[in-house]
């Protein structure tokens, strides 16, 4: 939905073209059709396990202490804690 909302901006920001029926149809169909929710900047990452929208590791989507526990138990595949 995010690819359509972008595609669609993008076409109602031509104005090279001197056509203003394209942006009219462009600007009404992204009313239209999209819904206001599937904006790319309303999207927030969640944890996968407890669905916790703050302090988020993006790589492994989990929080930054589920990701510090299952650090220490050695559940993530190739990650060691650093302990001295």
């Amino acid at each position: 939905m995010a690819n359509l909302r972008s595609l669609w901006s993008a076409v109602s920001k031509i104005n090279f073209l001197g056509v203003r029926s394209t942006v009219e149809i462009a600007d009404r169909q992204m009313i239209e059709d999209i819904p206001r929710v599937s904006s790319r900047s309303q999207l927030t990452g969640r944890c996968a396990v407890t669905s916790r929208s703050r302090g988020n590791l993006s790589r492994w989507r989990l929080s930054r202490f589920i990701f510090r526990h299952m650090a220490d138990y050695n559940k993530i595949a190739g990650l060691q804690r650093a302990m001295w």
